[in-house]
């Protein structure tokens, strides 16, 4: 006979009347073994270590929703979050999350795809008995696979045991020559791009090791054979004015603007760094409209911007660019190597087109630094993304799924492992979507991963949101990612991580920015 079904409820504090009742009524069924804090912990026992422990070990998590528990920070949050990065390692089509309305609460947007339930008021009851046939069908799904397994628990233990060995084993034999791949394809890298510049650089090399006084004596042994022996005959004399037929014009090969001439940077310019390999597009001063009347509250009210000219990474850092910061020892390996779907995937040169995750907004802005940029500001986010025609989304104001990276509404469930149209869609290389590029040329901004700006969450001038939203310094996240819905996409909307682990995450990464004066 199987086990019961290991549930784990997540809920606040505030909450525990509701979930508390919830909780015994699960009891009961026999079947189901319902994991409760105030029950479930010993003791003494470390808070963190435990709920995290139990998080692993359950087959379900129901997330109770409440106008309390969506507002609350601290360990709620950190128990949502956790439970949410260990869906993403779930088969697809396994029941894992299912969220709970304990009131009339706004669904967090990383839920909102999820089916969810409301119990309390008259859908209470109904909701109660499609709650378990949710943990039905999960029970048995999980009797199914230990039947056809035909193992027993000893052996299973002993199989996952040798399974996390193993696991461990490369991860340690991966840290171990990661450095070395990197470094390799590094200097293979820089020694291309110096090889193309080698024409430039041979036509000096007769004169390297020549001192500086050797140096100007050529020069000058050169002026005087010209003025002496080469140069043409000698002009009139100065006393000989030109006459009013024949004006006195200024050759165009010799006019000033010729000897001094600069480059006129415009929409559509470009430079290239030479410290990533990284190209860059160019956003001309002046102003733009910020903000949205028609989204969130924390997007209004819409603003006139001006900013100076600025300079912004076409595209995501790449896995290879940051690598060459790391091999420098001015970054530190991303918190993982591996993705949802890749056991390696930073290093692994499959992917060194991709862009780099699992780096918070310090990680971002120590690479920036030493590429000799920085982050770019939330307004310099906007501009870039969106011109000065105010888009919705970068390529204009109408919803057109096929131009970037992105699951869309229709996916089924479950939405974390991002299928759409029978196609698998997680991180894609960076620039795979040129259809979706803003005006000043940038690409990926909508989809694909969220980026870090330099910007801490707070209001906007005359901002009518609620003070709860700006109560503490959480760095901004801005373009949405590959897993989130069309709403999130849009080129003004913001996001924020309220908890600092949920920094490190597969949905998530950045690009930066550089004055142009």
């Amino acid at each position: 006979m199987p086990r019961p079904l290991r549930v784990f409820l997540c809920h606040a504090s505030q909450d525990k009347p509701a979930v508390r009742e919830l909780y015994q009524r699960l009891l009961k069924e026999g079947w189901i073994a319902p994991w409760f804090d105030e029950t479930s912990i010993p003791l003494g026992q470390h808070w963190t270590t435990t709920i995290e422990k139990a998080i692993d070990d359950a087959d379900i998590v129901l997330i109770f929703l409440s106008n309390h528990s969506v507002r609350k920070e601290g360990f709620v949050q950190r128990e949502l979050h956790y439970a949410w990065d260990i869906s993403l390692e779930k088969p697809h089509g396994v029941i894992f999350l299912i969220p709970l309305r304990l009131d009339d609460c706004e669904i967090p947007r990383f839920l909102s795809s999820h089916q969810w339930g409301d119990y309390f008021g008259d859908k209470k009851e109904r909701t109660f008995q499609s709650l378990l046939n949710s943990l039905r069908i999960r029970y048995e799904q999980k009797a199914n696979s230990e039947s056809q397994s035909g193992a027993n628990q000893e052996s299973s233990y002993l199989l996952a045991r040798r399974e996390a060995e193993e696991k461990a084993a490369r991860e340690k034999i991966r840290r171990e020559h990661l450095q070395w791949e990197v470094a390799r394809e590094a200097a293979r890298k820089k020694e291309s791009r110096e090889a193309a510049r080698q024409p430039k650089q041979n036509l000096l090399a007769p004169l390297r090791g020549v001192g500086i006084l050797s140096l100007l004596a050529l020069f000058f042994i050169a002026a005087w054979l010209f003025v002496n022996w080469l140069s043409p005959a000698a002009e009139p004399a100065a006393t000989e004015a030109p006459t009013a037929t024949e004006p006195l014009v200024v050759s165009p090969a010799v006019s000033p603007q010729t000897l001094t001439e600069t480059p006129a940077f415009g929409v559509g310019s470009t430079m290239t760094s030479d410290k990533d390999g990284m190209t860059l597009v160019y956003v001309p001063a002046g102003e733009f409209m910020m903000g949205s009347l028609q989204g969130d509250p924390d997007e209004k009210p819409s603003q006139k911007i001006y900013l100076d000219s600025f300079w912004i990474d076409q595209t995501e850092v790449t896995n290879a660019m940051y690598a060459l910061c790391v091999a420098e020892g001015a970054c530190a390996l991303p918190r993982y190597l591996g993705s949802p779907n890749e056991i390696k995937y930073y290093g692994n040169p499959k992917y060194a087109d991709y862009p780099v995750i699992y780096v918070n907004q310090e990680m971002a802005k120590a690479y920036c630094e030493w590429a000799g940029r920085a982050l770019p500001t939330e307004a310099q986010w906007e501009k870039a993304a969106r011109g000065t025609e105010g888009n919705i989304y970068p390529w204009g104001d109408k919803f057109d799924g096929s131009l970037l990276n992105f699951c869309d509404v229709n996916c089924p469930e479950p939405r974390a492992y991002g299928y759409y149209d029978d196609k698998t869609v997680y991180l894609a290389r960076v620039g795979y979507y040129p259809g979706g590029a803003s005006v000043y040329g940038a690409l990926d901004m909508a989809g694909n991963v969220w980026e870090w700006v330099a910007d801490f969450y707070d209001a906007y001038p005359n901002s009518r949101a609620s003070a709860f939203d700006f109560g503490k310094r959480y760095p901004v996240l801005r373009g949405g990612s590959w897993k989130h819905t069309m709403y999130d996409v849009r080129a003004s909307n913001r996001w924020y991580f309220s908890v600092a682990s949920d920094a490190f995450n597969s949905y998530t990464g950045f690009r930066c920015a550089l004055s142009a004066e």
